[in-house]
């Protein structure tokens, strides 16, 4: 794959209903100039050294780029989200299953818990809130599982994602798993699992607050290419990549099967983290049955979206489409319903297309991630140390 040097800012115009597989061509087109490579307030480096991309994904063939770099972070009113006044989306699930007496295989993807009662049991007491303990304010969020409110528990500011009395039946075995899941996990870029309310009819999963909201309505803003330049988008990245890596460390690896734009939360920093773990499923076997899956078309994997056998690097895919997002600042397949997204996908092998405008060793990753052969696809591990080295290479640290 040979990824082409953008020779000078352009205004590109495009349709992505042709879904051309091109990566950062000046033949490609959209039909707007993405930030990450918006001549203005930039500095343009020609002839950098971008052996250590080749050094981490093989896969990547880089020639002749110029890399350009964007200036400082603009002030913008946006910027208030910094303060908590922006209205945060967080937390969702796609509940789909039975309640009564849950028999989860390990052999298929699944866990083995047997409910007879109503009432859920913790093993680690330290996670079982009660619900008198939480101070609700406002709705933050909805979803076809119920809602998520902000809150207070004993005195810390929490999100609470509550599961609608209507939606026990289909919603219960999601809670179960994200509860599970939820527990084992720690780690700075994946959304901190404070509790769960155990007792019907209150069953609520609480987690820390993060007062950017999603990194989908903030990459919707239109203030987006004032607040998030490129150097902080590819920190985003690297965010989204460290806390996906950690998944998939795991011993067994948990493969998130949600990941999109919408399920990634900012806090005040910029820093952003991974939630919505209602789908996943800890991977024991070398693939993981597909028919249960759920999700959103645009951020699905071909096979995934086939109902074939899948695998940890069906979350890869996703992640190319969310760099993609960040590189374009635009919603994926924005002008194709779910349905013809998933012929796009799925039938016809497309691909979203990649601007010209976009910086060649990011185009690549996104190449890369969005190959239609899993096993083409680079590993997080791959993908961090990638991100790393480039953030390195295009943002020296000044030497003391």
């Amino acid at each position: 794959m040979t990824v082409y040097a953008v020779d000078q800012h352009k205004e590109i115009s495009s349709d992505l209903g042709e879904g051309k597989n091109v990566v950062a061509s000046s033949k490609n087109s959209e039909d707007s100039v993405s930030p990450l490579v918006n001549g203005a307030d930039m500095n343009i480096i020609h002839g950098m050294n971008m052996q250590v991309l080749k050094s981490s994904i093989p896969q990547l063939d880089i020639i002749n780029s110029k890399h350009l770099v964007r200036g400082q972070i603009m002030p913008s009113p946006m910027l208030s989200t910094r303060h908590g006044h922006a209205s945060p989306v967080s937390i969702f699930a796609n509940p789909k299953h039975d309640r009564t007496d849950i028999m989860w295989s390990m052999e298929e993807n699944k866990s083995v818990i047997s409910n007879s009662s109503s009432e859920l049991h913790l093993e680690d007491k330290d996670f079982d809130i009660q619900w008198s303990d939480l101070t609700l304010k406002e709705e933050i969020g909805a979803g076809s599982f119920g809602t998520v409110h902000r809150g207070y528990w004993h005195g810390s500011e929490v999100a609470v994602k509550i599961l609608e009395r209507d939606f026990y039946a289909e919603g219960f075995k999601e809670f179960l798993s994200e509860v599970a899941i939820m527990k084992r996990l720690r780690h700075p870029n994946i959304v901190l699992f404070m509790g769960a309310v155990t007792q019907p009819p209150h069953l609520s999963i609480v987690t820390e607050y993060l007062s950017g909201g999603s990194l989908h309505k903030l990459l919707r803003s239109p203030y987006a290419y004032l607040i998030l330049d490129e150097r902080l988008r590819l920190n985003m990245a690297y965010d989204v990549a460290k806390g996906m890596n950690h998944l998939h460390q795991l011993r067994p690896p948990i493969v998130h099967r949600d990941l999109k734009s919408p399920n990634l939360l900012v806090d005040s920093t910029y820093t952003v983290k991974v939630c919505d773990f209602g789908l996943s499923r800890s991977k024991v076997n070398a693939y993981l049955s597909s028919k249960t899956a759920a999700g959103t078309p645009e951020w699905m994997a071909p096979e995934v979206l086939r109902d074939e056998p899948s695998n940890e690097k069906s979350d890869v895919y996703s992640f190319g489409v969310i760099l993609w997002e960040l590189a374009t600042l635009k919603q994926p397949w924005r002008n194709l319903s779910q349905a013809q997204v998933i012929t796009a996908v799925a039938i016809q092998g497309r691909s979203l297309e990649i601007p010209s405008n976009v910086n060649p060793s990011v185009a690549a990753l996104i190449q890369v991630c969005l190959a239609a052969d899993p096993s083409e696809r680079p590993s997080f591990s791959c993908i961090t140390e990638t991100l790393e080295k480039l953030i390195k290479c295009l943002y020296p640290q000044p030497h003391n």
